[in-house]
C-alpha cells in the first residue's frame, strides 16, 4: 500500500482495498441461505410419455399462479424428479400449469441443453400449455401420457 507523506494510506491503497471488497462480496460468504423448511416443499416425480413412448431429455416445469416454478429434465425412460432450485428438490403444493418442451435449457450452464432444433411437442404442452397438475402430498407420482396431437 502506498503512503502519503503524512504516513497515511494513499489513494492507490484505498482503491485496491475497495476492489478487493467488491470482488469478494459476491462469493457467497455472508449471503443469506434460504430456509427450505419454511417453503413447504414436497417431492414429486413421474414419467412422461409422448405418442406412447417415453419422452427423453425433455424439460418439465410445474408453474404456480404467481409465476414461481419447479423444474426437471427427463431421463432416457421419460422419468423426472422436480427441483425447487439448483440445490433443493421439491415443489410447493397447489395447482400448477405444467409445461413440457424438448428444446432449450434449464439455465445458461446446462450441459444437456438442446439448441437450434425445432420443438417436437405441440404448443398445447409448452407455450400455450393446457396441462395442469394438483400437487397435494409428498412423494406424489404425477405421470403424463401425451397424445401426438392436441385435442
Amino acid at each position: 500500500m502506498t503512503r502519503s507523506p503524512a504516513g497515511r494510506p494513499g489513494w492507490g491503497g484505498v482503491v485496491v482495498l475497495g476492489l478487493v471488497a467488491v470482488a469478494t462480496a459476491g462469493c457467497g460468504a455472508g449471503r443469506p441461505r434460504m430456509d427450505y423448511s419454511k417453503a413447504g416443499l414436497v417431492q414429486v416425480s413421474g414419467q412422461i410419455r409422448f405418442d406412447g413412448r417415453p419422452l427423453a431429455d425433455a424439460i418439465v416445469i410445474f408453474e404456480a399462479e404467481n409465476g414461481s416454478f419447479s423444474f426437471a429434465r427427463t431421463d432416457a425412460s421419460g422419468r423426472y424428479s422436480l427441483m425447487f432450485d439448483s440445490e433443493q428438490p421439491g415443489v410447493t403444493k397447489g395447482v400448477k400449469t405444467v409445461r413440457i418442451r424438448t428444446t432449450g435449457s434449464l439455465g445458461e450452464d446446462d450441459p444437456d441443453a438442446v439448441r437450434g432444433e425445432p420443438e417436437r411437442l405441440p404448443p398445447c404442452y409448452n407455450v400455450r400449455s393446457t396441462l395442469q397438475a394438483v400437487v397435494e402430498r409428498d412423494d406424489d407420482a404425477i405421470d403424463f401420457d401425451l397424445p401426438a396431437t392436441c385435442e
